[in-house]
């Protein structure tokens, strides 16, 4: 590896390390006093230098930190006083995008799906009971709402970030679907007990996909949690019925 050539510093070497670092200094300034944030950054003298390349990098490092248009240095400050950087703020606001994107994907394939009654047609689609009814099947495929003015913590801005990193993935919304599966399969234990086995048995065998399309078809799926004796064996029919269970 061939040796680096010492440096021959000239005057407009010491003119451009003394501009970058005056720049440096007062943004680093301008930075603690609009946002209480301390960027460490290690400013060095001219005479520092033992390379032409130690010298470019330091002024290409700087140079990237005094820009403008470098949004890692750029910062977002809401009335809570949490901040982060533009790129962090731009990144959310593409995965929330990405998020909604991908609910109004799922929401256009069963919008218009007709909805039923113990199996039959009630000639209103999905949407239009849910809407009549103020169901809130399909609340989990509204537009997700980002508001970094709601931040009022960094541990809120943590559990966002989580979130959205989370729901912005692609497979997220067929997982949801085995996770409705999985509450409802623990609802039928939970509230019928022993005399739900059949029911879990054959909710067990059904996709996350199958069980979330029978799921938002049908209007009398759902499980209210207080039931007399009487009322559940009627129930427990009433649901074998509806998936199709022979007695």
């Amino acid at each position: 590896m061939s040796r680096q050539p010492k440096i021959r510093i000239t005057n407009e070497d010491r003119i451009i390390i003394e501009k970058i670092n005056t720049n440096v200094r007062a943004k680093q300034r301008r930075i603690k006093k609009n946002y209480d944030i301390n960027v460490p950054m290690t400013i060095k003298g001219v005479e520092s230098f033992k390379t032409r390349k130690e010298f470019n990098a330091y002024v290409e490092r700087m140079q990237s930190f005094t820009n403008r248009y470098n949004l890692n240095y750029q910062y977002v400050k809401n009335k809570h006083g949490v901040v982060i950087t533009k790129l962090e703020y731009n990144q959310l606001k593409r995965k929330a995008d990405a998020v909604t994107r991908n609910r109004k994907k799922e929401l256009k394939k069963v919008v218009d799906k007709p909805q039923t009654l113990r199996g039959e047609g009630t000639g209103f689609t999905v949407g239009e009971s849910n809407y009549r009814m103020g169901d809130m099947r399909l609340q989990h495929l509204q537009p997700f709402k980002f508001n970094f003015e709601t931040i009022d913590s960094k541990t809120e801005l943590n559990k966002l970030k989580d979130k959205l990193n989370n729901q912005s993935k692609p497979k997220y919304l067929r997982s949801k679907n085995e996770l409705f599966k999985a509450n409802y399969i623990l609802a039928l234990e939970n509230t019928f007990n022993s005399k739900a086995d059949n029911l879990i048995n054959h909710v067990m065998k059904m996709t996350g996909s199958e069980f979330y399309k029978m799921y938002i078809q049908e209007e009398l799926i759902t499980i209210e949690f207080i039931y007399d004796p009487l009322e559940a064996e009627v129930k427990i029919a009433e649901l074998e019925s509806i998936f199709g269970i022979d007695g």
